[in-house]
């Protein structure tokens, strides 16, 4: 939760309603296509329709929000070949991301990382959750990314990565059998990184994980329209 800016004064108005309705998108609080009113957001966080506007844009700046003719600032719709597109440019950008980060990753990061996939590997062999499962991936993956010295593509894969939270929240759930794969893969991958990989071996094998998604929804969607 955002600090309120009465409680943070070095939090601006526009800054606290930007961070919350981040928040909202981001964790499904608010649905893909859901309008974004002005006036109704203005005197939900106690504020002047100024830092709403001026939040919203920046949402629409990253790809969080839309704005519609007729109906105004909407969160980002999601179809199915949104969510193909995004995850294909996703196994893209942060496969090759990972490869350059992988080799300035210190011990304790590598050990963060290999923690959070036992906690993956725990989701599915107990009581199993496509949503935990999501949220420990994600921060599996971000950690792995984290050392890109290239702040333009860092940027370029956050908003991807935001894409795909929408894109999961309205119509894509994680499979058990896809999870126990990933934390299967995952283990190779921090293989890789800690015997220090070349980078392209790295990049090339993270494409592969990232892309297995892609040919299994590919499929899906082939067989479906078959029918």
């Amino acid at each position: 939760m955002s600090v309120v800016p009465s409680q943070n004064p070095d939090v601006s108005k526009a800054e606290y309603v930007y961070l919350q309705l981040r928040d909202d998108i981001l964790t499904g609080v608010l649905a893909s296509k859901e309008r974004l009113v002005l006036d109704r957001l203005a005197r939900k966080y106690d504020v002047s329709a100024v830092p709403v506007r001026e939040a919203i844009r920046r949402l629409e700046a990253e790809g969080l929000v839309n704005f519609k003719r007729n109906v105004g600032a909407v969160v980002t719709p999601v179809s199915e070949r949104d969510l193909l597109d995004s995850l294909e440019t996703l196994a893209v950008i942060e496969s090759y991301v990972t490869g350059v980060s992988a080799a300035l990753l210190d011990d304790a990061e590598i050990a963060e990382a290999e923690a959070l996939n036992e906690k993956m590997r725990a989701v599915v062999r107990h009581e199993f959750s496509p949503d935990a499962f999501s949220v420990l991936n994600a921060q599996f993956h971000q950690l792995l990314a984290s050392k890109c010295e290239n702040p333009r593509l860092l940027k370029h894969l956050q908003q991807e990565w935001n894409q795909h939270s929408i894109q999961r929240l309205a119509n894509h759930g994680y499979t058990l059998d896809w999870c126990v794969r990933s934390v299967t893969e995952h283990t190779e991958i921090l293989k890789l990184v800690k015997a220090k990989a070349p980078s392209h071996k790295i990049e090339a094998y993270c494409r592969a994980h990232n892309m297995r998604v892609v040919k299994q929804l590919t499929a899906q969607a082939t067989a479906q329209k078959s029918l």
